[in-house]
């Protein structure tokens, strides 16, 4: 029963993603695939991303402590993105560390994690990231993102996607 389900979803999918196309006769008989919508991706030459995090969560019992992984994933297939800052800072705004002493090339489709562990509890539930990136020409938005998640007791896990807060574009130096 369960193979005759997912044979006949299967065979909707397919045939829900076609279009009827007339043959050489003008009789619509054959079956085309459609192409899918086009995303119309943003290229640019820069940001500074904001990306909110948690080192614990809080609620009527006490709190939970979380480990952070920012991840800095460069989309680009082809150009490679510099992440010059990556800065991490507490509740109150006050910065706790620069995770770079230097620049860092990412090649296009890699990615970078910069790891706060689960024993410091200093950000608070209010903590975030600041990163810098830009490119020599302009690429696809890197997705910047921290994923929380508890090592100890029940385990828990959230993401926590980035927002763009100032964009560099070819006029700016």
């Amino acid at each position: 029963m369960v193979r005759l389900l997912s044979t006949l979803t299967f065979a909707l999918l397919v045939v829900g993603g076609c279009e009827k196309r007339p043959d050489a006769a003008g009789t619509e008989t054959q079956f085309a695939l459609r192409p899918s919508p086009t995303v119309d991706l943003e290229a640019v030459l820069g940001q500074t991303v904001y990306v909110p995090a948690y080192s614990h969560r809080t609620h009527d019992k006490g709190a939970v402590t979380l480990a952070i992984n920012l991840s800095v994933r460069n989309t680009d297939p082809e150009r490679a993105i510099t992440v010059s800052s990556v800065r991490y800072h507490d509740n109150d705004g006050k910065l706790l560390g620069e995770y770079l002493e230097q620049a860092v090339v990412i090649a296009p489709m890699a990615s970078r994690t910069y790891v706060v562990g689960q024993e410091h509890l200093e950000g608070g539930t209010g903590a975030n990231f600041i990163v810098e990136w830009s490119a020599k020409e302009a690429v696809s938005e890197p997705i910047i993102e921290a994923i929380m998640f508890r090592l100890t007791g029940p385990f828990m896990a959230f993401r926590s996607p980035g927002r763009v807060v100032r964009t560099k574009d070819a006029g700016d130096k």
